[in-house]
């Protein structure tokens, strides 16, 4: 069985896999080449990996750190919501959203070594893909009446 530690150590990473770019802001240069994928798949994957953990987390004691497991059970469970339901929705504003997120970001992150730059820079050139992934994703829930 799976510690609480050992637990949280697989959410963070889930986490940062999906969402790259706060990773690379932070300093997690693992993902400096990623750029968030909004695709319907993308979205699936990642409720599929949180369910799977969700049930490690429930199946485990907590009894080595019982506030750290329930907080990961808390933050897994919230996750998973905005997953399933698209509770949080990108607005179409043009001061918010994953347009604006990705300039401020790009603005605040440093490469630091020379691979990190290069991987930063295969990151922007996917801009475009990230964009037309929300444009879809935006017309699509429109037309279900979920607007922002």
């Amino acid at each position: 069985m799976s510690s609480t530690a050992e637990l949280a150590a697989r959410y963070w990473d889930l986490y940062l896999q999906n969402r790259p770019s706060f990773a690379s802001l932070i300093g997690e240069h693992h993902w400096d080449e990623e750029i968030e994928d909004l695709s319907e798949d993308a979205r699936h994957r990642h409720a599929r990996a949180l369910r799977s953990l969700a049930k490690e987390v429930a199946a485990a004691d907590g009894n080595d750190d019982p506030i750290s497991h329930t907080l990961l059970d808390y933050m897994i469970s919230a996750d998973l919501t905005e997953a399933e339901t698209q509770v949080i929705l990108w607005p179409i504003d043009p001061n918010i959203g994953i347009h604006s997120e990705t300039l401020r970001f790009a603005a605040q992150t440093k490469a630091l070594e020379p691979g990190h730059a290069r991987s930063l820079a295969r990151r922007y050139g996917r801009i475009p893909t990230m964009l037309a992934q929300a444009l879809e994703r935006h017309r699509r829930l429109a037309s279900r009446g979920l607007t922002p």
